[in-house]
């Protein structure tokens, strides 16, 4: 794959700005009345939006999120005392504190939720502490009910600094609507901005008032009440947040997107990523943070990105105890090991998903040596994995993942999807699925493998004890297909392979068949069974590539034995598992496979003939492989499968030009049998001449005594 320089930086974040007219629109009635700053119009409208979008009675915008924070300590009179605050966060949260004339007091963090606990929070606690100051680290909750019930019951005012909280939604409230006084910035880089500026919400009328009297000068008109700053917002900056405010929504389910990505392809077992609260009913997807296992890797990744113009943020670092500008008492040994270990990845609006994808790589590069992964949640171990193996699938593949998207079952599965490095759309299909799918699990080839790296690649992953296959061309039709496989599985312990007949559908013509129909053909076998063997199987393919289910033979590794390079590589895979024990066929027909021109096996059924001399390598030296396999243990059914291919190549070797010397020398055990049996032939033939000669010339003996005797 070619190396990819990016142009134009990926940044951590992207602003967001509306189109031209949109704002201008907006801005023009400040401009025709003049009135730019000072509470205009705009400002005061903006005021009363977000009251409403927080449920608040009190909000107050100000020029900055610092200015925010700044205005909350304030007006809690915290001048001279401590505020216990985290060491996890951006360095304006506990400047804002010691600019306020107190003490930042830092409470350590929990490895999970990168916030203070309770109970750290508690502990921190004198009879010096004027507030309790926390932060929803990256849009997550900080423990909103028991910092409440804490601040409650000591008398201490609970300060939430939201600044990457703006459109969370927790427990049906907007997450700032949570403490007694809540700071959000709209700086640019937030998911809803004013370019610059910030606000405070409150619960209390009065204290709103105290608020915006302190970012006003303290005074109203010409009556001074207090001692105050000047803190407003401009209405270019209120134009800008109503030019937003509609489309925030929509950005946020557009930056999800590519998290979600990110949670698909990320290799996990090497790095944590922070659990979202179930009581998140929406979140902003603001920031992508990431940890990992040291500080050495956030380093290197940070290097290998920037050597493409992408650019990840050591948020948050250093941890704010260790500044030594800061009064501080205590040290906060967890939130200084994360801070050495966390960097988010860049993630926004318009972030394409081959950039994710590329970041991704860089990460699985540097945790794991560059080697394929395929991501395991430990927590939530499948039951069963559906592999595709796809390549230039483009018309096709989203049949297939919205069916296995569909299958309704008591367990959880997971759909791991192999691209062979397409050369259409296929591979931003997948990414954009996989975006939306936690199950989904995309392998993505850098560079075409011609099918069989691919495999490898998928099957190299599998963790879960049954796995489904369906190709990227082919279909589920039944929604609780992979349930009553699973389910035969559990309840027969003796079965190693579970398949049913499939649907055929004919795609040129629209017909529609069912494959294997036992009363017909070579099937006849099957009628009125339900169970088979692995001999039955070594003579003829009967199971359709996805509507098989396998007990999986491989949970550890595939064996070094293991062949990913021989065809046709689905009927290797049903041997290799029959193997291990017998074949059990349900009746109900709950797949669709796919026969068209671009298929693989579709000159099987167009030129039959053809077919067979294209494909006679690939199949005699998959028969070879398993006959070896087997020890020799299934010659007498190897043997004239492999018989009949030599004739067909010496059949067409003079009129489609075949080596047949290539061929004996690559499978001498089939040549020679070949020859055998010619031999055989020519001796049967022979005889049969020399039969039918003496018997002519016993009829002309008895012929001439016959025309003698008249």
């Amino acid at each position: 794959m070619a190396y990819t320089f990016y142009r134009d930086p990926v940044l951590v974040t992207k602003t967001w700005l509306p189109d031209f007219s949109e704002y201008s629109g907006i801005l023009e009635h400040a401009l025709k009345k003049g009135w730019v700053t000072n509470h205009g119009d705009l400002e005061r409208s903006l005021t009363e939006r977000l009251k409403a979008y927080f449920d608040v009675p009190g909000l107050s915008l100000c020029a900055n999120g610092t200015l925010a924070l700044q205005l909350a300590l304030r007006a809690c009179d915290v001048r001279g005392g401590e505020v216990v605050t985290t060491p996890f966060t951006y360095v304006a949260t506990s400047s804002a504190i010691v600019w306020e004339g107190a003490t930042p007091v830092f409470a350590d963090i929990s490895p999970e939720t990168l916030m203070p606990t309770v109970e750290s929070v508690e502990a921190c606690l004198t009879d010096k502490t004027r507030a309790i100051l926390c932060v929803h680290v990256f849009g997550y909750p900080a423990p909103v009910e028991g910092l409440q019930e804490l601040a409650a019951r000591r008398g201490i005012p609970l300060i939430f600094d939201a600044a990457h909280a703006f459109g969370v939604i927790y427990k049906n409230r907007p997450l700032p609507s949570y403490g007694d006084i809540s700071a959000c910035s709209f700086h640019a880089t937030k998911v809803f901005h004013t370019v610059e500026g910030g606000a405070v919400l409150c619960h209390s009328e009065k204290l709103a008032e105290k608020i915006s009297l302190l970012g006003s000068f303290g005074h109203v008109g010409e009556v001074y009440k207090s001692l105050g700053i000047n803190a407003k917002m401009s209405e270019f900056h209120a134009a800008m947040g109503l030019a937003m405010l509609p489309h925030v929504e929509e950005l946020c389910r557009a930056r999800q997107r590519v998290a979600g990505y990110y949670d698909a392809c990320l290799p996990f077992g090497r790095m944590t990523h922070p659990r979202l609260n179930p009581d998140v009913e929406q979140h902003n997807y603001g920031y992508y943070p990431v940890l990992m296992e040291n500080e050495d890797q956030v380093l290197r990744l940070r290097e290998k990105l920037a050597e493409k113009n992408i650019f990840i943020r050591r948020y948050f670092h250093p941890s704010l105890d260790t500044l030594e500008y800061l009064p501080h008492r205590n040290e906060c040994p967890v939130s200084r090991s994360i801070a050495g270990r966390i960097c988010c990845l860049p993630l926004s609006y318009d972030q394409p998903l081959s950039v994710a994808q590329d970041i991704a790589e860089s990460v699985n590069d540097v945790l794991l040596a560059g080697t394929p992964f395929i991501r395991v949640r430990p927590a939530e171990p499948p039951k069963v994995s559906v592999l595709t193996i796809t390549y230039n699938h483009e018309n096709y593949i989203e049949d297939c993942i919205k069916s296995v998207a569909a299958q309704e079952c008591d367990f959880p599965f997971e759909h791991v999807i192999g691209d062979d490095a397409s050369s259409d759309r296929t591979r931003e299909i997948i990414l954009d699925y996989a975006a939306a799918y936690k199950h989904i699990r995309p392998l993505l080839q850098k560079e075409r493998t011609y099918g069989l790296g691919n495999v490898r690649a998928v099957f190299s992953g599998v963790t879960a004890p049954y796995v489904s296959l369906c190709e990227g061309d082919d279909y589920f039709i039944d929604p609780h297909k992979l349930q009553k496989q699973a389910d035969a599985l559990d309840a027969h312990p003796e079965v190693a392979v579970c398949a049913h007949p499939v649907e055929v559908f004919f795609q040129n013509t629209g017909k529609k068949e069912v494959w294997p129909n036992r009363a017909k053909g070579g099937f006849r076998f099957m009628q009125g069974r339900n169970v088979f063997t692995l001999p039955e199987l070594l003579k003829r393919n009967f199971i359709q590539t996805n509507s098989v289910m396998y007990r999986w033979r491989f949970p550890e590794k595939l064996p070094a034995w293991f062949n990913g390079h021989i065809m046709p590589q689905d009927w290797y895979w049903h041997i290799l598992h029959a193997e291990t024990g017998k074949i059990l066929y349900l009746e109900d027909v709950m797949s669709g496979y796919r026969r068209h021109d671009g298929g693989v096996w579709a000159t099987a059924y167009s030129n039959p003939e053809y077919h067979r001399i294209k494909w006679a390598y690939p199949t005699l030296r998959w028969m070879q492989v398993l006959n070896r396999h087997f020890d020799g243990r299934y010659w007498s059914i190897f043997k004239p499968q492999m018989l009949d291919i030599f004739s067909c190549l010496e059949r067409n070797a003079a009129k489609e030009n075949i080596r047949m010397e290539y061929f004996r020398d690559s499978f001498p055990e089939a040549a020679a049998a070949y020859d055998a049996e010619q031999a055989k032939t020519r001796a049967r033939k022979e005889a049969e001449r020399f039969v039918r000669r003496v018997f002519i010339r016993k009829i002309e003996k008895a012929a001439d005594r016959l025309r003698a005797a008249r």
